[in-house]
Formats: C-alpha cells, structure tokens, sequence
C-alpha cells in the first residue's frame, strides 16, 4: 500500500492537473499552483503531454513558459513546495522553457522530440558567459546546450536545450543553463560551429574567447534512383569524415558535431555552419535503402549534390536442400555489399521446411549470404545478386558427408580434437573410441586438392596442422585419413642464468628442405610449465625454426631437425627485456619530437617503426647483453641518419643528428628478383624498400631481355652505400656484418651520394 505522503503527492498532482490554465502577459507576473489555460481557439493536442519535475537543489519559484506558433505564450508560474505539474499542451506549441530563481531546465523544441509526453525537468541553475570576436559583436548567437547522464554519454538530441542570445557591443553574452556537465555548441552567422565538451558548470562559468571560424553549407535534394522522383520526408544526418575521424580519441567528436535534418516535401534539405573539410551525409526514408554520400564544405560556400536512394525489394529465397543433414532447418543470413555503414548489418531469417525463405527489405545489389545450422556452424558464404525482376534466388549447398580418422603410429587416437578448414569450411570434430570422426561439411571445389586439418590430441600439449589429401568413396561421401608424426618433442626453455622459465609459449615453424619439399607444419604448444619444459607429441620430421614470445623476453630463435620415430630434446634461451631510452637531438641539441626511427636490430625487441615523443624520445625494448643496432632516422620524408648505436651502456642514449645533407637515389630492380633487397650505408645503417612511404617508380627500361623497374627516392641522407640481397628470414645476419664493419665498400655496385646529388645503384644478382 502506498505511503501517506506518497499519497499526498498523487492528490495533489491530479488536483493541478484539473486546475483552469491562465493566459497572457498577466499570467507571467503572477505565481500560480494551477496549470496553464489555454485559449478557447487553441485546441489541445492528444498525443503530447506536458510533465514537470524538480532535481534536487534546483527549489524556488519556476515559471514554465510554452511558446505558440499562432498566439501568445503560455506560462505556469509553480511556487517553491510545488512538486511537480503535468497536463496536456496545445496542438500549435513550438518551445518549451522554465527559468525560476535557483532552476532552470533545457529547453525543448517541438521538432527536436517525438515523445508522446514530453519531459521537462528543472536543474540548479547555473550562468554561462563567453566572448565572441569583433565580426560577431551584435547580433544574435544560437546555443544549444546537452546535459550529460551519469554514464558519462551525451549528444546534441531531443533533450537539447536551444537559445537565441544577442552579444553586446563587446562581443560578450550571457545565459542561464543547468549546472552540471554540459556539452555546448555555439553557431553564429558567418561562423563555423564552436563546441565545448564536458563543461563543468558551475555558479558562473566562463567559456571564455570564442572563435569565428567561416563555415560552409551543403544543400541538397533527394531523389529515388529508379523513378528519378524526389524523395520527401527522408531524414538526412551529416557527420565529419576524412583524417579528423580516423582514430577511436575523435569518433565522440564525429558524434558530437553530427547534425540532422529532414527533407521537406520537395525532398531538399539545408545545413550551415559545417567548418570546411569532408562529410558523410547518410539519408534514409524507411522505404529505401540508408545510403552514404561524401560531400566536401568550403569555407562561405554551399555544396550543392543530388543524394540518390534506391527503394526496397521484397527477395524470395529458395534453399536446397531445404533442411540441414540433421532435419533441423537451416539459418540464412545476408547483407549489402555496397552499403558499408556498421549499423546496416544482418538480415536473418530461418528457412521454411520446403527451404523457402523471404526477405522483405533488400536492396538491389549484391549481397552476402551465409548458411548456417540451428548450432550456429556456418555450412557455406557466397556472393550473390538480387534478381532483376520478382523472381526467386535459388540457393544450392552442396553438401557431402566426411568419414576421418586419426591415428599416430597406426593406432586410433580416441578424443581427439579435428578441426577441417578451407575457404568454405570451419568445422569441429571428436573422434570416437576407434579414433574415427563423422559430420557434414560444404564439398570442395572439384580443382580444390586438399585441405587444412589441426589435431589436438589428448595427451598431447600441442597442436598439429597438416594438409591431407582426401577422396571420394562416391559422390556424396569424403573419407580423410590422419596420420600424426611419430616423433616426441622435449623442450625446455631457460634464461641466461640457466633458470628454467615458466610460462613461455613454444611455436615450432617448419621449412623446406631439399629432401622434404613441402614445409611441415607449424606446431604451437601450451605454455612451458614451472620446470621451463614443454612436450609436442605427434611431429612430422624436418626441419624446423624453434621460437617464442612473452611479456619479459623472448626465445632466440633456433634451428633444429628433427628425424622420425624419435625422442628429441633441445634447450631453447630465453632472452630477458629492459627499457632504455632514445633521445634523438638536433645539432643545435633541440629534442626532435615527431620523428620516425626505424630499427632493424638483433638485440632490440619488437622491431618496427617508432616515433619520437613530445619529449624526443622513443622508448625501447631491449635485451639483456645488448651491442650494437642499426637505426635509421627520418624526419619530413627525409633520411637524416643511418648507422649503428652502442646499447650496452646505462639505460639511455642520446643521439645528436648532424645538420641535414641529402642527395637523390636511383635504384635499378628488376622484375624477377629473390630475396630482400637492402641498402647498407658506410656508417652501418640497415633500409629496406619499405622503410621508405615515398618510393617513386619513376620509369621501367630493358637491360637485355629482361624488365627493370627504377625507383627513385630524394632525401637520402649523403654517404657511401652498398645495395645488397639477404634471406628475408636472416636479415639480422647483415646488421650484425654493419655494426661490426665487416661488409666491404669497396665492391663495384658501392657508390657515393653527395649532398643534392643524384647516386645510381643497380641490385647484385644473388649469390
């Protein structure tokens, strides 16, 4: 049962609510408990219903003031213990406003909101103070304010609050907001937009100068793509595209400065006051397809475009066969290949049991489709166009039954784990006690000759993939035989201490060898336990590369071959990470902040391309015993260093560039070459094509009967320089030969590049 004061309230609301409205200027002026009276002319609308409630601190006298589109305000003066209002408003209502002496609430338009009751609610109130420049002083600036939620969200929506205030001679303004955390977007005639996010406003806030940025507009019309008529009533939403959205930090400000409008009955719409760069405009009726268009505002100038929409298509589907091998019916899902946008995404249905199925908001393009059971295993995916006319698209899953087993050393692995995986399968399978596994999956194309197996075995720590040839026993049955290898892997990973180290994955990557032709397969274990050892069972001979990574070191790679029907051990050495600091100084010893260092080294960890911070400083990963290594520097697409740094000192190093001397390279590659080609500069400095984002191939000639690309790259620092090929794979090797002086520059291919020279370089053949 209610409580008594619980019931009070109830009383007294429905009270109000029944209460006569007054009207007019007299009505402003005199505080009242009753509702708002409307005029006798002035219907009142059913769908839209006025309700008023306090926050907490915002008490005191509030007057709630509706605005008309034809006909005077009407207001509601509510005294201090009132606790709330509720009542229906008249059908002509254009904003709603409440302004009282320690409240005020977000205002509200009428086209700003589609509720049927409309929420006003009153906040502590707060003053809001900026400054516009000369070129704004005077006239009027449109604000509109978000209150954020407590989840910290907030956009520029229906529970916006809108104002029109007029700046003083001095550019300066005053309004009366909620206090809180607000979102603020100010728009002033021949001004960009100015917004200010997370606001902290209090008592009085100041948001202090503001900007008059010029912005442009986009005008547009809509039309249906088929009929060419224009399209009225779509809705079209504008967002900021290009480099200001391109990372997760700005996508709240896309958001925020998203703005929307509808289309009038001629299908045109208008939006101004978009700063200058690239916009996405997203339109969308109901009945056609969402579509985006790129648009790109100049300042003080109106893009003008004609947006195109397709309607939707009711598409039949006939699926065969109709049910999946287990009589369930199948699950087909589809979507647009041409429509891009993450909120249009599948469009699901269950295919009826003579395998019918019907979509009835398709747009006419091509689309994806996928297949899949009632467990969720995706059966096949394919590309597919809607019809041109009303006709059904049939949809064929050729199907075919899979019989397997798994075995190592000619005995059947039971509980074992199959995975079969091509580009249209990826399924999962148990074997049984007699080592045997059954299912369906999709029938591989008639050209496809194998396909990819892992097996998980049960008392096996490892996984093992192989490719296995299958056959047919008849048309709609696979028999796929797996023999595991039968050797036993016993690895055990110790630091430079000769402590064992837990936890440490261990990745076995096999290599062609002359007597093995086809790589063997990649084997990844668990983790290595507290003693640093692990077990891989079930290897196929050959040779492989022995590897691994964790968050403190790294294993040095290592190459073992590993011969059939054997126990083999070996111990890998675990290599431990420290930090150290780079700091990269001009010749005038001002730290360079935003400048590219390229690391090609064997002792530094997660080798790649890093930028200096704010600070000049790029932060390493290092091993313990650290030499020698090879960086290069470059700064505004130019080379200013290569060579070889002493990291076995201290924690920090500080690199001093010498002022910036350059020339041009032009470099002779032909078409068919093997290996990696570098650069090796005389102070040791390690480059690989892509290394260098400004590669220009700038002609191809013959040299004999062979093609010869020319690449040409300007800003190469000046020095001497040896082009050289290297196994992709054992590049380390070459910068361990730069850092110790042991390559010779005295080779004919070796060639000097001067300062705003130009040094031609032909690649050697490979040895």
């Amino acid at each position: 049962m209610p409580s008594a004061p619980r019931l009070q309230m109830y009383a007294v609301l429905v009270a109000l609510s029944l209460l006569p409205l007054t009207t007019g200027a007299d009505a402003q002026m005199v505080p009242s408990q009753s509702a708002p009276v409307q005029a006798a002319s002035v219907p009142a609308t059913a769908e839209s219903t006025l309700a008023f409630a306090r926050a907490p601190r915002a008490d005191g006298t509030v007057t709630i003031t509706i605005s008309r589109d034809n006909g005077p305000d009407l207001t509601q003066a509510l005294a201090p213990n009132a606790p709330g209002w509720q009542g229906p408003l008249p059908a002509d209502w254009v904003r709603i406003t409440c302004l009282g002496e320690r409240a005020v609430c977000l205002s509200i338009d009428r086209g700003a909101t589609d509720e049927a009751i409309v929420r006003l609610t009153a906040y502590p109130r707060a003053t809001l103070t900026a400054t516009w420049p000369a070129t704004v002083a005077g006239q009027a600036v449109r604000v509109m304010v978000s209150r954020q939620t407590e989840a910290g969200d907030s956009a520029f929506g229906p529970t916006r609050g809108q104002w029109s205030v007029p700046t003083r001679a001095d550019g300066r303004f005053s309004l009366d907001v909620p206090q809180g955390t607000l979102d603020i977007r100010l728009v002033a005639s021949g001004c960009a937009a100015v917004y200010r996010f997370d606001v902290k406003a209090g008592a009085t806030t100041a948001l202090g100068p503001l900007p008059c940025v010029p912005g442009g507009s986009i005008a547009a019309r809509v039309r249906d793509s088929q009929s060419g008529d224009t399209v009225p009533s779509c809705v079209a939403t504008v967002r900021p595209s290009g480099p200001r959205v391109e990372t997760d930090s700005t996508q709240r400000f896309a958001r925020m400065m998203m703005q929307s409008a509808r289309c009038n009955e001629f299908g045109f719409f208008q939006m101004t006051g978009l700063a200058a760069g690239w916009y996405h405009i997203t339109t969308d009726s109901g009945n056609h397809v969402p579509d985006i268009a790129e648009v790109e505002v100049i300042d003080m100038a109106e893009a003008s475009v004609d947006l195109w929409l397709t309607a939707f298509r009711t598409l039949p589907v006939r699926v065969s066969p109709p049910v999946a091998p287990d009589g369930r019916p199948w699950v087909l899902r589809l979507r647009s290949k041409r429509f891009t946008d993450p909120t249009h995404g599948w469009a699901r249905a269950t295919v009826g049991p003579m395998g019918e199925v019907r979509f009835s908001r398709v747009s006419p393009d091509e689309h994806e489709f996928e297949i899949l059971t009632q467990d969720e295993q995706l059966i096949t995916a394919l590309d597919a166009s809607v019809p041109a006319d009303d006709s059904p698209l049939n949809i064929t899953i050729p199907l075919v039954r899979i019989i397997g087993q798994v075995s190592q050393r000619h005995q059947p692995i039971a509980g074992a784990t199959v995975e079969i995986e091509d580009n249209h399968n990826q399924q999962t399978f148990t074997t049984d006690d007699s080592g045997t596994f059954t299912g369906w999956i999709r029938k591989p194309h008639p050209e496809q000759r194998s396909m990819l197996a892992r097996v998980s075995g049960p008392r096996s720590a490892g996984r093992f993939g192989r490719m296995s040839s299958f056959q047919y026993r008849d048309e709609h049955t696979m028999v796929l035989n797996l023999e595991l290898g039968s050797s036993r892997v016993t690895a055990t990973v110790v630091d430079t201490t000769g402590t064992p180290v837990s936890g440490v994955p261990v990745t076995l990557t096999g290599r062609s060898t002359p007597g093995t032709p086809e790589n063997p397969p990649t084997l990844s274990a668990i983790e290595t336990n507290a003693s640093g050892v692990v077990v891989i069972d079930g290897v196929v001979p050959g040779r492989y590369t022995a590897y691994g990574s964790h968050f403190t070191g790294d294993i040095q790679p290592m190459e073992i071959d590993i011969p059939a029907d054997s126990d083999f051990s070996v111990q890998l050495a675990f290599v431990r990470r420290r930090e150290h600091i780079l700091d990269v100084v001009s010749s005038q010893g001002v730290p360079l902040a935003g400048t590219t260092v390229i690391i090609k080294s064997d002792t530094v960890l997660l080798q790649q391309a890093r930028q200096t911070d704010s600070r000049g400083q790029v932060i390493l990963s290092v091993a313990e015993g650290s030499g020698a290594s090879t960086f290069s520097v470059l700064a505004d697409s130019q080379m200013l260093w290569s060579g070889c740094i002493n990291l076995s000192a201290g924690n920090r190093t500080r690199l001093t560039l010498p002022p910036p001397l350059s020339g041009t390279l032009r470099l002779a590659l032909p078409h068919s070459y093997s290996g990696t080609p570098v650069l090796v500069s005389e102070t040791g400095g390690i480059l690989k094509l892509s290394d260098l984002a400004h590669w220009q191939k700038a002609e191809v000639t013959e040299d004999g009967a062979h093609a010869v690309d020319i690449f040409e790259v300007r800003g190469i620092a000046a020095g001497r320089y040896r082009p050289m090929v290297s196994d992709a794979l054992y590049l380390m090797s070459v910068v361990q030969a730069a850092c110790a002086g042991a390559i010779s520059f005295d080779d004919p291919s070796a060639g000097t590049l001067t300062p705003g020279g130009v040094l031609e370089l032909k690649w050697p053949t490979p040895k």
